[in-house]
C-alpha cells in the first residue's frame, strides 16, 4: 500500500478533495498494511483488507468512516483474513475476502455482517456485487453476485462464481420507530437549529451542495439548539446517525 499521495501522507487510503489529497485520519496501520476495497454509500465510507489499526481504533481487516473522516470507533466487526469485495444489495453489508471467521462465527470467505450465508464457499472471494429489486408491493429480492477462487457454494459445485438470492437472512430491516420522527426546526433557519428526538442521535454532520461536510456535532451537543451562524445560506443535507444508520433530512439555511 502506499504511504503517500502528492504530498500528503496518507497511509493506505485517501480522498481527493478540491483536486487536493487529503487523508483519512491517519490512514491504516499493521504488518504489511494495504486497503483493497473502498465502498461509499452515502456518505459513510467502508473500507477492507489487511491492517489491524484505522487511525488509532483497533480493528480487524474492516472499517468504517462516517462522514467527518474519523474511524468509526464504535464499528466492532473483525474478520480472521483479508477482507477483498464489499457490497449491499439492499438489506446489509456483505463482505468477501479470504477469512474463515467474522466475529467469531464460522462463514467462510463471505458473511453478511458477522453472519454465515449457509456454509460459504470453499475458496477466496475477490469480487461482489448486489442488486436489490422490488418484486412486488410485499416482496423483495436482494441478489449478491460472487466471483473468486472457489469451486463450491453452499456445498454445491459452481466453480468461480455463484448467486445468491434472497430475501437475505433477517429480510430488509425496518427502522428504529423513532426515526421517522427527527424533526430539524426551524427550517428554513438562520441562526441555529435543533432536533427532536436528539437523545436517539450519536453524531450529526452538515453537508453542503458539493458534498463537504462542514459542521459536526456528537450527541452531547445536541441536547442544546445548534449554531448555524458560520454556515452560508443555501440548500444542506443533514446527516443523522442513530443506531448505526445514517439518515438525511434537508436542512436551508437563509441569513
Amino acid at each position: 500500500g502506499f504511504v503517500k499521495a502528492g504530498p500528503s501522507v496518507v497511509n493506505k487510503i485517501a480522498v481527493l478533495r478540491d483536486n487536493i489529497w487529503n487523508a483519512i485520519d491517519s490512514g491504516v496501520s499493521g504488518i504489511n498494511a494495504y486497503v483493497s476495497v473502498a465502498y461509499l454509500d452515502s456518505y459513510l465510507l467502508t473500507i477492507g483488507g489487511s491492517f489491524s489499526k484505522a487511525g488509532n481504533t483497533s480493528v480487524s481487516n474492516y472499517a468504517k468512516t462516517f462522514i467527518d473522516d474519523h474511524w468509526d470507533s464504535t464499528f466492532s466487526i473483525r474478520f480472521d483474513g483479508p477482507v477483498y469485495a464489499i457490497a449491499n444489495p439492499g438489506s446489509g453489508y456483505v463482505v468477501g475476502g479470504e477469512f474463515t471467521h467474522a466475529n467469531g462465527n464460522l462463514v467462510n470467505n463471505i458473511a453478511e455482517g458477522s453472519e454465515a450465508w449457509g456454509s460459504g464457499v470453499d475458496g477466496p472471494v475477490y469480487a461482489l456485487a448486489g442488486q436489490y429489486l422490488l418484486v412486488a408491493l410485499v416482496t423483495n429480492r436482494n441478489s449478491v453476485y460472487v466471483g473468486g477462487a472457489f469451486r463450491t457454494a453452499g456445498g454445491k459445485t459452481s466453480p468461480f462464481f455463484a448467486v445468491h438470492e434472497g430475501p437475505q437472512p433477517g429480510g430488509v430491516k425496518e427502522p428504529p420507530e423513532h426515526v421517522n420522527s427527527f424533526q430539524i426546526f426551524p427550517n428554513p433557519a438562520t441562526t441555529e437549529i435543533s432536533i427532536n428526538n436528539s437523545e436517539n442521535i450519536t453524531a450529526l454532520s452538515i453537508i453542503n451542495a458539493v458534498g463537504r461536510s462542514v459542521l459536526t456535532a456528537p450527541s452531547d451537543e445536541l441536547k442544546s439548539p445548534l449554531a448555524i451562524t458560520n454556515l452560508l445560506s443555501g440548500f444542506y443535507t443533514v446527516l443523522i446517525k442513530s443506531a448505526g444508520t445514517i439518515y438525511s433530512q434537508k436542512l436551508i439555511i437563509q441569513h
